[in-house]
C-alpha cells in the first residue's frame, strides 16, 4: 500500500469525533424519516433492511468497544502531542480498514455475533446512539494516551491484535459503509411510499 493511501486512512482525534457526530446525525435523520414498515422493508436482492443495517452497526460497536476499553484500562504510553494522527497499526490493519470502508461494495460473511436477527428498529436505533456516545466518551477520556501504541484483541479473530487507534478508525469507516447501504435501500425500487409519523 502506497504511503499516500496509508495517510488517507489516518484521522486525528478531533476529526474522528466529528465523524461520529456526523454519523449520528445522518443515522438519526434516516431513522426519523422512515415509518416502521419502511425501516423493516428489505430489497429484492435479499439485502438488509434499513433497521438491520442500524442494528448491525450498533452490535459491531458494542463488540469492538469492550476489548478496546479493557486495553485502555490497563494503561499505556502518553501521547507526545495533543492532536496526533490515529494511523492503521501496520499493513494488515490498513488493508482491513480499506476492506470494510465505505468505498468497498463487495459483500462479506457477517460474524454471527453481529448478524441482525428479528430486529426491533427502536431498540436498534437507541443502541446505535448509545454506542456513538460511548465512542465520544472514550475519545475524550483518552486524550493523554497514545492509542497508536496500545493493542486489543480483535473480538472476532482473537489471534489478531489491532491498535486501539485502528479500532476507532474501523468503527468510523464501518459506520459510514452501512449508512450508505441503508441510504441505498431507501432509494431502491419497490421501497414503500409514505411519510413517517412524527417520533417523540
Amino acid at each position: 500500500m502506497k504511503n499516500s493511501e496509508w495517510q488517507s486512512l489516518a484521522r486525528t482525534r478531533a476529526q474522528l469525533s466529528r465523524d461520529v457526530i456526523d454519523l449520528d446525525e445522518r443515522y438519526s435523520a434516516l431513522y426519523q424519516g422512515c415509518s416502521l414498515a419502511q425501516l423493516l422493508w428489505r430489497p429484492s436482492n435479499d439485502g438488509w433492511s434499513t433497521a438491520e443495517c442500524i442494528e448491525h452497526v450498533a452490535r459491531s460497536i458494542s463488540q469492538y468497544l469492550a476489548p478496546m476499553r479493557q486495553a485502555i484500562m490497563k494503561g499505556g504510553p502518553s501521547a507526545r502531542e495533543e492532536n496526533y494522527l490515529f494511523v492503521p497499526g501496520g499493513w494488515f490493519s490498513a488493508a482491513f480498514l480499506k476492506r470494510i470502508g465505505p468505498e468497498v461494495t463487495v459483500k462479506f460473511k457477517t460474524p454471527g455475533k453481529i448478524r441482525p436477527l428479528r430486529v426491533d428498529p427502536e431498540k436498534a436505533f437507541d443502541e446505535l446512539r448509545g454506542g456513538h456516545a460511548q465512542i465520544q466518551q472514550m475519545l475524550a477520556e483518552t486524550a493523554q494516551l497514545d492509542l497508536n501504541r496500545m493493542r486489543f484483541k480483535n473480538p472476532f479473530v482473537p489471534v489478531l491484535r489491532f491498535t486501539v487507534a485502528t479500532g476507532f478508525l474501523i468503527l468510523a469507516a464501518h459506520g459510514r459503509r452501512h449508512l450508505l447501504q441503508a441510504q441505498r435501500v431507501v432509494l431502491a425500487d419497490g421501497f414503500p411510499k409514505g411519510k413517517a409519523q412524527q417520533r417523540a
